[in-house]
């Protein structure tokens, strides 16, 4: 791509803080012997329940959907959007 201009923002825009707390969701290693042994593809019902508890999350805290984010550890992944 072309850039076509920049903006030295950091002169422009205030410094922006604030706090954040995060949690880690460990799955048993049972649960991914029981997704092979009735067939269903695990990492698939992991990123199911992510997007569940995403979305489940506003009924018991003060957020947004959209104020959470989640991370799936993925070795296949590289991280890079395309």
């Amino acid at each position: 791509g072309t850039c076509f201009d920049t903006v030295p923002l950091r002169e422009t825009l205030p410094d922006v803080s604030y706090t954040t707390i995060a949690a880690w969701v460990r799955v048993p290693d049972v649960a991914r012997r029981m997704c092979a042994d009735a067939g269903v593809e695990f990492r698939a019902g992991v990123h199911a329940a992510t997007h569940a508890v995403i979305n489940a999350l506003p009924l018991y805290v003060m957020a947004d959907a959209s104020d959470v984010g989640a991370e799936c550890d993925n070795p296949h992944h590289d991280g890079h959007y395309r």
